[in-house]
């Protein structure tokens, strides 16, 4: 199993996390540029890095009859009926990590990912969204870690204007 903090790279789509960063960052400095004309570009590349994270952990339940290498538990029964459950995470990009959440909130699920299989709308590299629902996922303040489990939010929290997903 590879630990998520020695990962330089997106998951789904194999791009250096930094590269990303930078890249929306610049974006975003070149937008608040034109709103705020008469500020300092060091005061926007401040404000800028504040608003993205440079990749976001998707932690999630698997499930299966087999034993991986990694569970140090057995079964006391032979029953078929018992299965092994273990967490896993995948380091993803801000840009997969958003059109994952459009995909799920605007048109399949109509709510955030909360089912173990729902790991596929984040690292499906061939997923496509909407271009409108990713610019309304573009204002949502994103968190660092994702819990994927069926108890989890359904819809992100409205807080006055803006909307936050929450880790869980």
């Amino acid at each position: 199993m590879e630990l998520s903090h020695n990962i330089k790279q997106c998951y789904t789509c194999n791009i250096k996390f930094d590269s990303i960063y930078k890249k929306n960052v610049s974006k975003k400095v070149y937008d608040l540029s034109n709103i705020f004309k008469y500020f300092d570009k060091k005061i926007l590349i401040n404000m800028s890095e504040f608003l993205f994270n440079p990749c976001h952990n998707i932690i999630y339940e698997c499930k299966s009859r087999n034993k991986p290498i990694h569970v140090d538990y057995d079964f006391d029964s032979d029953d078929e009926n018992d299965y092994y459950y273990w967490n896993e995470t995948k380091k993803i990009c801000t840009n997969c990590f958003k059109k994952g959440l459009a995909k799920s909130l605007f048109e399949t699920e109509k709510r955030l990912p909360y089912l173990r299989q729902h790991i596929i709308y984040f690292t499906n590299k061939y997923m496509s969204c909407q271009k409108e629902h990713l610019e309304k996922i573009d204002t949502y303040f994103l968190p660092v870690n994702y819990n994927i489990y069926y108890y989890r939010n359904k819809f992100p929290i409205k807080i006055k204007n803006f909307f936050s997903i929450s880790m869980d």
